[in-house]
């Protein structure tokens, strides 16, 4: 026989075994005369369904919390994503957390370079590859000028000890290709632009300092400092949470 839902009656203390079927989940062994399967608990179709879905699309998430949400629904969120538990505990009212929708907060590609080329020394090929890549971004200098002088750059070998013991100076000599000399790299510029998919309106600035070297070993290197970059991140998530949710009349929760 197929059954789907029932309730096992404890109060047949006699044994005697039998073997049923549970819908598609196969044979049990049960003893018949202590476990009574009465029909009236069978309800054809679950009372309640469980799901934790992924969202790709804000529109999508704020749309499915509003269609599911319940008295308890709670909002909580990290630099990494937002979380809508439904089903959340109240002090009277228990619980299984059961029903949850996920957005989670995707680097966007430029935001993703950004971060990988930042915050630690790097090639003159990665500081061109960053300086191309985010061209459209930088705003505050002509960012076309300054990739043709990083592509151009050729430190002078007697400049080396130079740079070695004034490692604090931002002004080196080096010669490009045309064979113009006295050329100068900024100490620094600013970047505004996308971090997180899928709010890509949000634009957030950077400001990043430039600090440069060069050793006979290494050759010229960049270190491109994102000062206050995990406070930036922090501020950015707030803002997109606090969008999203002012349309649910929710409060949100950061969590660690």
């Amino acid at each position: 026989m197929g059954i789907e839902n029932f309730k096992l009656d404890l109060s047949v203390k006699d044994i005697s075994p039998a073997i049923v079927e549970i819908g598609n989940q196969g044979l049990m062994l049960i003893n018949k005369e202590r476990y009574e399967l009465n029909s009236k608990y069978f309800t054809g179709k679950p009372s309640r369904v469980s799901f934790r879905l992924d969202i790709a699309s804000a529109d999508d998430f704020l749309r499915l919390v509003d269609e599911y949400r319940e008295v308890g629904t709670k909002i909580f969120y990290n630099n990494l994503g937002i979380t809508a538990i439904l089903d959340y505990s109240g002090k009277d009212r228990p619980e299984h957390h059961e029903r949850i929708i996920d957005l989670k907060f995707r680097q966007t590609s430029e935001y993703a370079q950004f971060s990988r080329l930042t915050n630690h020394k790097i090639s003159q090929e990665d500081f061109i590859l960053f300086l191309k890549e985010l061209e459209p971004f930088i705003t505050n200098i002509d960012s076309m000028t300054l990739i043709e002088t990083a592509e151009n750059l050729r430190i002078c070998s007697d400049v080396g000890s130079k740079m070695e013991y004034d490692k604090n100076s931002q002004s080196y000599s080096f010669e490009v290709k045309s064979g113009k000399k006295g050329g100068k790299l900024p100490d620094n510029f600013k970047v505004k632009l996308p971090m997180y998919l899928p709010t890509i309106d949000l634009k957030t600035e950077f400001n990043v300092i430039c600090r440069y070297a060069w050793s006979e070993r290494s050759g010229f290197e960049v270190t491109l400092f994102a000062y206050g970059k995990e406070r930036i991140e922090r501020d950015s998530t707030d803002i997109i949470v606090a969008d999203l949710i002012k349309k649910l009349d929710l409060s949100a929760y950061r969590t660690a």
